[in-house]
């Protein structure tokens, strides 16, 4: 089955470089604009459900496109970022010099284990998406656009030919 899935829009805490996780930012102007901008790209897809994460600037996203699109909206707490625990709110680098790690490159091989700072493992966010798409799979919905995270989306690199930077509102497909 086919997966279209996008990052939402840009908040301040990306702008700024701070880890979000759970916290649940809003979109800001850029972000906003973002997600408009994104409408003409989507045409192409012919999706007939939108699921979002639902933390907000994930949401905030998800109502751009479907008010545009005329799709509804349904929301899944197992496409929420990962859980940083403590960390969120800081900067990799700031983590980094904490922990005595190079956190970035550790989360970026989905080796992390945040668990000891109130978060979760890769595993556990591993285990949340493949639990989102066998649910998906058995909706009936035939083609899904998912608006989720960064981590989200990294977690199923491992199923696309692409791997491009995961940058505020960009695209990416995946055949689950």
């Amino acid at each position: 089955m086919k997966f279209i899935f996008v990052r939402h829009g840009e908040t301040d805490w990306n702008k700024k470089g701070l880890l979000q996780g759970h916290n649940d930012t809003e979109l800001n102007k850029t972000g906003i604009q973002q997600a408009v901008q994104l409408l003409p790209t989507l045409e192409k897809y012919h999706f007939d459900v939108i699921y979002s994460s639902s933390l907000k600037r994930a949401y905030e996203t998800a109502k751009i496109i479907s008010n545009h699109f005329n799709v509804p909206i349904i929301i899944s707490d197992h496409l929420k970022e990962k859980n940083f625990g403590s960390l969120a709110g800081k900067s990799w680098q700031e983590n980094s010099e904490a922990t005595g790690k190079d956190l970035k490159t550790i989360d970026r091989r989905q080796q992390y284990d945040y668990s000891p700072y109130g978060g979760e493992t890769a595993e556990e966010v591993k285990a949340r998406v493949k639990k989102f798409i066998e649910e998906v799979k058995i909706s009936g919905y035939k083609q899904p656009l998912v608006i989720s995270h960064g981590g989200i989306i990294r977690v199923l690199r491992p199923y696309s030919d692409e791997v491009p930077k995961v940058m505020n509102a960009s695209v990416h497909q995946f055949d689950l």
